[in-house]
């Protein structure tokens, strides 16, 4: 507020310079993001159901947002090719869930996979068969990597709640973020879960 008022000050000749422009801004500190260790991984991803099991350990594995994994369809997957593309997110919109396009193009990429979530996603296959079996005629085909127990899209807040019920227990706080920014010690320690 003060700048701009000497500025006006300076664009009517009162003043000669602004001097807020020459000083410079605090940045706000910005904590470091928070990520659970390898053993902290290993702890959630047994401590889960098993129909939970595949996603948290694609997390853990890849550093995908939860949007990007609720949204992803087997044909996005190549098992084969141990590859991943990633080219939509799962969005809460008035219409209901709604798989979009990604906001970027650098957020729409080609992931290549650690045989650990190549597994998880094998996984995953066996387990909604199962789901689907059991649904019978109440299943809906969206070819989505990860749903509801009729094979709707999974919401948000619904795997947040169940993470939770298997982190808080093991003392570990918070969302999807710290599994997701534990993809980079995963790899680096070259450990899967």
């Amino acid at each position: 507020m003060l700048s701009v008022v000497l500025a006006t000050a300076q664009r009517d000749g009162l003043i000669r310079s602004n001097p807020c422009t020459r000083v410079r801004r605090p940045r706000p500190d910005t904590p470091e993001a928070a990520y659970l260790s390898v053993d902290q991984v290993k702890a959630v991803l047994s401590g889960a159901p098993k129909d939970l099991r595949p996603l948290l350990a694609l997390m853990s594995l890849t550093g995908l947002r939860i949007g990007e994994v609720l949204a992803l369809s087997w044909a996005d997957v190549d098992l084969e090719g141990g590859t991943l593309a990633v080219r939509y997110t799962l969005t809460q919109t008035d219409a209901g869930l709604m798989r979009q396009s990604a906001k970027t193009r650098a957020s729409q990429r080609v992931l290549p996979l650690v045989p650990a979530a190549v597994e998880a996603l094998k996984d995953q296959r066996k387990v909604q068969a199962e789901v689907r079996l059991r649904a019978g005629a109440a299943w809906h085909d969206h070819d989505l990597v990860f749903t509801t127990g009729i094979g709707t899209p999974e919401h948000y807040r619904n795997v947040l709640r169940r993470y939770q019920a298997v982190s808080k227990p093991l003392g570990i706080s918070g969302g999807f973020h710290g599994l997701r920014h534990s993809a980079g010690t995963m790899l680096i320690t070259s450990e899967s879960p």
